[in-house]
């Protein structure tokens, strides 16, 4: 909090007593704002700014920073070479400390040498974007697909929570240590088979995360979804886990009827939820046997039951 004792970015402690006075119109608090990025210090006395070493995918300076850049200034402010700014107060803080004076969608400006050439950049700034979410999300419905009686989810804290010490110790450090980057945006589990002839040997995969979908990286739920219904009649659907066994069911179309079955038999009247996908334009629900036009009437329907 502002104006007392915090931690900011890599521990510096932040030690203000400088007024501060807010905007007039503050703006909703939409999540926190960062740059995304890591950094090192830089040794050299007669060099001031850090060393960028790593730009994480569809965060705030993705696409604008590049590893090797020089940082040598945020919002106006000089950085050290140990990664410090002058703060309020005249305390040194982390850099970002101005990065977080700020809200989702503002602009903030950057200086950066980049070749021996000076460059100020203007960043907009977007909220974390993690590959597991590590806050909690409320009257929020999960997000699933249900392929051949095998569950799939991405992995959340919520998920994590439910599962207790049946989760995967992939998935524990999924939450803790993993980042987004250009071949993954959320990592993906299996969690539950529901047993069938069509799945048999596969129950003791459950927990286990997806880390390919034929032969391809799983990026996130809509590309699973996409590369299973574009595998064409007469090849077999293939997932790669975690722990390097891999999974073969018959294509969508070879499996139709054995999917419908399955749904009956467990009473899957939806086999797939993937509204809220960040960055991702959503399909609508399918809603096994029903038409298009008769799944909107059985959701409406099913609404108006829930609301009496």
């Amino acid at each position: 909090p502002r104006g007392s004792s915090s931690q900011q970015g890599r521990g510096v402690l932040v030690r203000s007593t400088g007024k501060h006075s807010p905007p007039a119109a503050r703006k909703k608090h939409s999540g926190a704002v960062v740059m995304g990025t890591d950094v090192a210090s830089v040794e050299e006395d007669a060099v001031s700014g850090v060393r960028v070493t790593r730009v994480w995918a569809e965060n705030s300076c993705a696409g604008l920073l590049r590893p090797g850049d020089l940082l040598v200034g945020v919002c106006g402010h000089a950085i050290a070479n140990d990664g410090t700014v002058v703060y309020r107060g005249g305390c040194r803080a982390d850099l970002e400390v101005w990065i977080h004076e700020h809200y989702v969608l503002d602009k903030v400006s950057l200086t950066i040498v980049r070749d021996g050439v000076p460059r100020n950049l203007q960043v907009v700034l977007r909220p974390l974007a993690q590959l597991v979410p590590r806050a909690p999300y409320y009257d929020t419905p999960p997000r699933f697909f249900v392929y051949g009686g095998l569950v799939l989810q991405p992995v959340s804290l919520g998920l994590l929570e439910s599962l207790q010490a049946l989760g995967s110790a992939d998935a524990v450090v999924a939450i803790t240590q993993g980042i987004i980057d250009e071949h993954r945006t959320e990592e993906i589990m299996l969690t539950q088979v529901l047993s069938d002839d069509v799945n048999a040997g596969y129950e003791s995969e459950s927990d286990n995360l997806v880390r390919t979908v034929n032969g391809k990286p799983c990026r996130n739920l809509s590309d699973l979804i996409r590369r299973v219904e574009a595998t064409p009649r007469g090849s077999l659907v293939t997932l790669g886990l975690s722990n390097s066994n891999l999974i073969a069911l018959p294509s969508p179309a070879d499996l139709a009827d054995d999917t419908q079955r399955i749904n009956r038999l467990y009473n899957v009247t939806i086999d797939r939820r993937v509204d809220g996908e960040p960055g991702v334009v959503s399909p609508r629900a399918v809603i096994v046997g029903h038409t298009a036009e008769s799944a909107s009437e059985w959701l409406k329907d099913a609404i108006r039951r829930v609301q009496q």
